[in-house]
């Protein structure tokens, strides 16, 4: 029998658009998803997983190796035959980021992007290592602020290209770029594709192209991530799990509990108490 995974997060009100979490021993496989509004940096810890799928072997992040993702890259983690993962993670919110990038490069708004998947650099993992700690197991925001500033300032420099603000935002097609927005509204409204398709003007078949072809999910996914990105929000806010499960567009407390597990490794019970 696999054993239960072990979930911490650790967040400091001091500190915004920051959320660290640590997982261990997990066989949980995600499937294919993205990130729509947050920088997603893992250290890896033991074991090995696929980052894209099940069988990219060019994808493969091992013990030691740091996974970078930029917003709405799509990416899985699927642990390796029957060995557990276990990891570290750093959520940013998109606004934190261009700031710190903007502090390391003195360029206001500029905005990072990450060139790579996975970084094998051993200076680098240490000094994350030491971020996650900090945040893990020090009081002092001062501390924690300083250590993170340090290495984001190593890891851009080495990892990273910026783009202007407005190249940045406006780098998909319109049409993909409208529907987006359409999907990321009105969570507890049903939705079809035929009425999506037919606000950015193209047929269902053309646009579910189009929309996968951009953003490496089908609209459906990417909706309900939204829903579980809002349903974490409505979470710290300290809402009923069935008010949530309504006002997110889940048809009832069981559906909502299956699908944030699958998104997000865990339950909403075990989400709350973190």
């Amino acid at each position: 029998m696999r054993s239960t995974a072990h979930i911490y997060f650790f967040r400091d009100p001091e500190i915004k658009g920051i959320e660290i979490c640590r997982v261990e021993k997990s066989h949980h496989a995600f499937p294919n998803h993205a990130h729509d509004d947050i920088y997603a940096l893992s250290l890896i810890i033991g074991g090995a997983s696929y980052c894209l799928g099940g069988k990219d072997s060019d994808r493969i992040v091992k013990a030691g190796e740091i996974v970078l993702l930029n917003p709405g890259q799509v990416h899985s983690g699927v642990p390796i035959g029957d060995n557990p993962i276990s990891y570290w993670m750093l959520n940013a919110d998109i606004e934190t980021m261009i700031n710190l990038a903007s502090n390391v490069f003195e360029e206001k708004g500029c905005v990072p992007e990450f060139k790579k998947m996975i970084l094998k650099n051993k200076k680098i993992a240490a000094l994350f290592h030491q971020v996650l700690l900090a945040f893990a197991l020090s009081q002092d925001s001062l501390k924690k602020e300083s250590l993170l500033n340090d290495f984001l300032g190593v890891l851009f420099t080495h990892t990273c290209e910026t783009l202007p603000l407005p190249r940045a935002v406006g780098n998909e097609n319109d049409a993909v770029y409208q529907a987006r927005q359409y999907l990321s509204q009105d969570l507890d409204q049903g939705l079809s594709l035929d009425t999506v398709a037919r606000k950015v003007g193209f047929s269902q078949y053309h646009f579910l192209r189009l929309f996968k072809k951009h953003t490496g999910i089908s609209p459906h996914q990417f909706r309900i991530q939204c829903r579980i990105q809002a349903a974490k929000n409505l979470i710290r806010q300290g809402l009923p799990f069935s008010a949530i499960a309504l006002e997110t567009g889940f048809s009832d407390q069981s559906h909502f509990t299956n699908k944030f597990r699958l998104y997000t490794g865990i339950t909403p019970s075990q989400y709350v108490h973190y």
